[in-house]
């Protein structure tokens, strides 16, 4: 079969492709996405995704397995929803970028979050699995959340301790 491929501009295309990812969705289905960035406008970013998290992902009820970009790890306004929800599964990678990758079904979306974002959707069974192999060699290299915060969690709780004995001799 041949390609679908359509092009999405600014806000209004980013909602209309959003929306039809959450359409197309379902509470067992998982939506893969990898370049998870700031976005050049990181505020607008901010905004969209959260209402975007709430009003899709949490109300249909589908998995996520999302690779953001390392300096998304502090933007607790962008992470916590996946981190806090065992329903998702979140790494991070070391990469410099604006632009994401989305799958769902037989999607890809080219997502670049330009201060007047740009969508390319497309639509093919054999482009969606390649860019799945793809992000499943990317998510094996990618760091998991947990790692970083049971470490610090582990070295708090042992040189904590260290000092209390040390306190109480």
């Amino acid at each position: 079969l041949r390609p679908r491929v359509r092009l999405y501009e600014g806000s209004e295309g980013m909602k209309t492709v959003y929306l039809d990812l959450a359409q197309s969705l379902e509470k067992d289905d998982t939506n893969y996405i990898f370049g998870a960035s700031q976005g050049q406008d990181q505020e607008q970013a901010d905004l969209f995704f959260a209402k975007y998290y709430k009003q899709a992902v949490e109300k249909k009820g589908y998995s996520v397995n999302i690779i953001f970009n390392e300096n998304v790890r502090e933007n607790t306004k962008r992470t916590n929803y996946f981190t806090r929800n065992k329903k998702h599964e979140v790494r991070y990678l070391y990469q410099e970028t604006f632009t994401e990758l989305n799958l769902y079904k037989n999607t890809v979306l080219i997502v670049m979050l330009l201060k007047q974002p740009i969508v390319i959707r497309v639509v093919n069974k054999e482009a969606a699995e390649s860019f799945k192999n793809f992000f499943k060699t990317l998510w094996r290299q990618a760091k998991p959340w947990s790692h970083y915060f049971v470490q610090l969690q582990i070295n708090v709780l042992y040189f904590g301790l260290s000092e209390l004995r040390q306190s109480v001799k």
